[in-house]
């Protein structure tokens, strides 16, 4: 087993010995799941880490060079022989500083600290009850932090990994990829700032071109947009949308908010086609897309955003920080102003 039950017992009460550690941290295994290639798109200078089961310090290691000295990794076991070893390899190293070896009650985790990232590899399925521990690491991940799952392909079934998904929700953590990991079943989750209140089903998410869901944010767009103008989306040449950037809300499945980005020159984005259906409007959810659009944006390195606003929208769109550009203009045949926003601003 890879670093499986390093954490806490599974239903038989058995653990991946620290014994056996050797084969938790081996150069086949780098080969296999290499810790920088999993983890360096997530995790970034300065951050404080939870390696939840970390055996033998197989990913701790490399995640304290991915930190950086203004970094902090915690690095968490149950087995204290796991932790020593940690120590060891440590121990006249200037990786010292910044690694916290911590052992773990055999039920709880037991941290208080406020993380920005967390690593659960091949570990969730092995805590009875798992919906306990995910609600721990829930509560100390900061608002907009990640938290990157990753389960044994043949050790956990795709229904039983879709339940892990369906809980993660309901505390409020939404799925932002499923990154490819070698014979895994991977989720990279974010949890929600306080904007999503008490909609516990709703998260944000990228849109894929050409995908189902692809299709449905364009019936979304025709329906709000286009459709009340006398006007059909299928008129215009959606072919360049394949290299735009597609972001939604999602609510017990279903599209209920849509925007397109186009990336331009000089790291500036260009918002364009904002959509909320219509039974979900005038509730706040525009405005959750918008700032979890602006995070994500930011994150990818734009400094500024751009758009053009319909004249019934501008005060929306002035309340979240945007000013006009510009006098009016017309655009699909109703008024329009161009608004912008610096990412300094955010």
């Amino acid at each position: 087993m890879l670093e499986i039950g390093s954490l806490m017992t599974d239903k038989h009460g058995r653990l991946c010995s620290h014994h056996i550690s050797f084969i938790l941290d081996t150069r086949l295994r780098k080969l296999i799941h290499n810790p920088r290639k999993i983890l360096a798109p997530f995790i970034k200078e300065g951050m404080t880490v939870l390696d939840l089961g970390c055996g033998p310090g197989f990913f701790a290691l490399e995640i304290v060079n991915l930190v950086g000295d203004n970094g902090k990794v915690i690095a968490a076991d149950l087995q204290a022989e796991m932790l020593e070893k940690i120590k060891n390899k440590t121990q006249n190293t200037d990786k010292k500083k910044n690694i916290t070896l911590h052992q773990c009650a055999m039920e709880k985790i037991n941290i208080t600290e406020k993380i920005d990232f967390a690593l659960a590899f091949y570990m969730l399925h092995e805590v009875r009850p798992w919906a306990d521990y995910l609600k721990e690491i829930t509560r100390i991940l900061k608002p907009g932090g990640h938290m990157l799952i990753a389960e044994p392909l043949l050790h956990v079934s795709k229904r039983k990994f879709e339940s892990l998904l369906n809980e993660s929700e309901k505390l409020g953590l939404s799925v932002v990829q499923r990154p490819r990991i070698f014979f895994s079943r991977s989720l990279l989750l974010k949890k929600r700032s306080a904007d999503f209140g008490t909609i516990t089903h709703m998260h944000f998410t990228q849109i894929t071109y050409n995908s189902k869901l692809y299709h449905e944010e364009i019936m979304l767009r025709q329906e709000i947009l286009r459709k009340p103008l006398g006007l059909d989306i299928h008129d215009e040449d959606l072919s360049c949308e394949s290299k735009q950037l597609h972001f939604g809300m999602i609510d017990h499945d279903t599209l209920i908010a849509c925007v397109v980005i186009v990336p331009q020159a000089n790291k500036t984005a260009k918002g364009r086609q904002m959509a909320v259906s219509q039974s979900q409007q005038k509730k706040g959810i525009g405005q959750i897309l918008i700032k979890e659009v602006e995070a994500e944006l930011k994150k990818r390195g734009f400094d500024k955003i751009e758009l053009h606003a319909r004249k019934t929208a501008v005060g929306f769109y002035q309340k979240l920080g945007y000013s006009i550009v510009g006098d009016e203009f017309s655009e699909v045949t109703i008024p329009h102003y161009k608004m912008e926003k610096l990412m300094t601003s955010f």
